[in-house]
């Protein structure tokens, strides 16, 4: 059996610090090992909650407000198709656009697909920005993009 030495280490065995290392080195090696783009396993049984998620962005001047576009669209990169993201009839919402939801599930690679969102006041257009989204089994994620944008 191992004795237990004073400096941490038992007997020939790894000391925690060599152990939690060797761990992280086979993790990314066997999640790189994946190819990119390779979607994960969802035949399983998965307890996906059935909660939907919308992926947006609010819309705000330099002095911190909630700023309304006079109009907005996304526009999904990979099938062109687009959307007006408006909440015009909830007041407290009318500075948030939504960029992607579940809905969009079908429509988005595991490993990302790019969505464009414009925005235009007074004729204008005062934002353009890329998001790119992704998902898992069951809901859509961000996997890159602002959470809010900050006008001049």
């Amino acid at each position: 059996m191992p004795q237990f030495k004073p400096n941490g280490t038992f007997g020939c065995l790894l000391d925690m610090k060599h152990l939690a290392i060797l761990s992280l080195l086979i993790s990314i090696i066997s999640y790189s090992c994946n190819e990119a783009g390779t979607p994960p396993d969802c035949s399983g049984n998965f307890a996906c909650t059935e909660v939907f998620i919308t992926i947006g962005v609010d819309i705000k001047n330099s002095s911190g407000q909630a700023v309304t576009l006079d109009s907005a669209s996304v526009t999904n990169q990979k099938s062109g198709v687009s959307h007006s993201p408006s909440y015009d009839s909830y007041p407290d919402f009318a500075s948030y656009y939504g960029i992607a939801d579940d809905a969009d599930l079908d429509d988005v690679d595991y490993d990302g697909t790019v969505f464009l969102f414009e925005g235009w006041l007074e004729g204008e257009k005062v934002v353009s920005e890329e998001f790119l989204i992704g998902k898992d089994c069951c809901h859509i994620l961000k996997l890159e993009g602002p959470k809010e944008i900050t006008l001049d």
